[in-house]
């Protein structure tokens, strides 16, 4: 009871806090604070204040659970807002060290899976994500091991120096000064596009949210800080591409996800035509569905393949196999009447004549 109501009294301080600098609207819309409204409607002030809130907000766990709820915005069908970006410059040697370890873990831990419960209870797999995003973030090598995989043979901007690399600190050696921004020059824009696109249709992975990306003066792009990756399925990218062409609606979890990170990256992007840039990889990736089994067929037989099809099973009719009711049927098959005692006798008499002669 006691730890229930300190949970209780803590929401509500968090949002009254949170209203303060612009975000009533949106914790309005949430069950799980239904009972905080009332004193954080009191404190609620204009939406201008969120930016300088987020740029100077250092509880790194509260804005990792922010960011993991605002990629769900589509879903529910809520305005779409993004974290802004921090500018900062990264040259030579760099050290990214962990966040240090929150007093509130418990408390936030609570409040996410309350948000689950109540306020997401038909998409059972969000607090796992959260959970895979966190111990993303708890774990330097972890993060390293996800920037190298979005990397390969794209990043010349920075590699990571494994050696010096520990759970407490990733340390990057940066080939070229680069800016974390998120104002990019239009070559720069079409560089990102490209990157996006090579990771989300031929990797199958996609940058579910970030703060920022790496800009060399080379207009070479890279990601650095992120929420976290999702490995894509056939489907999901089938879903994209019917999005960005006929603006499909979002149904599922991973659907709000994809949405969300092509809004943002239309906002790193505001130079470039998406789907216009993308046309050889929609056009590459795209199957229709319902004629994709027959057009596979035709297009095997139009490069000669040579394949046999399964003749079609032809069932009887139920009326043609009324005779297996009739129990009896048998003693009036000739077959049955040769196992008689007369058919054995002419048998034994056969074999004694034969015998005699």
């Amino acid at each position: 009871m006691i730890k229930d109501f300190l949970q209780f009294i803590k929401k509500t301080i968090l949002a009254v806090k949170l209203s303060q600098k612009g975000l009533y609207l949106p914790l309005s819309k949430l069950q799980t604070f239904h009972y905080a409204k009332i004193p954080a409607k009191l404190f609620s002030s204009s939406p201008t204040e969120i930016d300088s809130f987020f740029q100077n907000n250092d509880d790194s766990e509260l804005m990792h659970i922010i960011q993991e709820f605002l990629t769900l915005a589509p879903l529910k069908n809520y305005p779409l807002y993004f974290l802004p970006c921090r500018e900062k410059i990264y040259q030579n040697e760099v050290e990214i060290s962990l966040d240090s370890l929150n007093t509130n873990q418990s408390f936030y831990q609570n409040l996410v899976m309350e948000i689950c419960r109540k306020d997401f209870n038909e998409n059972h797999e969000i607090y796992k994500f959260w959970q895979k995003n966190q111990d993303l973030h708890k774990d330097m090598r972890l993060y390293g091991a996800v920037l190298e995989e979005i990397s390969k043979a794209k990043n010349n901007i920075y590699e990571i120096d494994w050696l010096n690399t520990s759970k407490e600190k990733l340390k990057l050696n940066f080939k070229q000064k680069a800016i974390l921004t998120n104002v990019l020059s239009k070559e720069a824009q079409k560089n990102l596009a490209q990157y996006f696109a090579d990771l989300f249709f031929s990797e199958k992975i996609l940058i579910e949210a970030w703060q920022g990306v790496l800009c060399s003066e080379a207009n070479q792009v890279a990601f650095l800080p992120l929420c976290g990756i999702m490995k894509m399925e056939l489907s999901d990218i089938n879903f994209a591409i019917e999005y960005l062409q006929k603006n499909k609606k979002v149904k599922t979890l991973h659907q709000s996800k994809i949405v969300y990170a092509l809004a943002l990256l239309t906002s790193y992007c505001p130079d470039i035509n998406l789907p216009q840039e993308w046309d050889s990889f929609l056009k590459m990736h795209h199957i229709q569905k319902g004629k994709s089994e027959q057009n596979l067929l035709l297009g095997l037989k139009q490069q000669g393949m040579v394949f046999i099809s399964q003749p079609q099973i032809k069932f009887q009719t139920a009326q043609s196999l009324s005779y297996l009711l009739d129990s009896q049927r048998h003693k009036k098959d000739n077959r049955y009447k040769k196992s008689s005692a007369i058919y054995i006798m002419l048998l034994i008499l056969a074999y004694l004549i034969l015998q005699h002669f």
